[in-house]
């Protein structure tokens, strides 16, 4: 949960740098989308673990925990 939220933050700052607009949060969070999925997929695949619909779940809730810790800053006053 915490890589992915990480993992969104910091896409979603590097985007900010290059892309100044509103949809920067959705494209952030569909490349984590993208690679969550992605990853699970591949887990599928090694030995001794599991790919899970779970997981997914779980990462996307990390995602969507930093994405509400950046709008939370935001509102309070503080720059990105």
């Amino acid at each position: 949960m915490f890589a992915f939220g990480m993992l969104w933050a910091l896409l979603w700052r590097a985007m900010m740098k290059t892309w100044p607009s509103g949809c920067v949060v959705w494209w952030a969070f569909l490349v984590g989308l993208l690679y969550a999925g992605s990853d699970e997929y591949h887990q599928t695949f090694v030995p001794g673990r599991h790919g899970t619909v779970v997981d997914l779940g779980v990462d996307i809730l990390g995602m969507l925990v930093a994405w509400r810790l950046v709008v939370w800053r935001q509102r309070s006053g503080e720059p990105p």
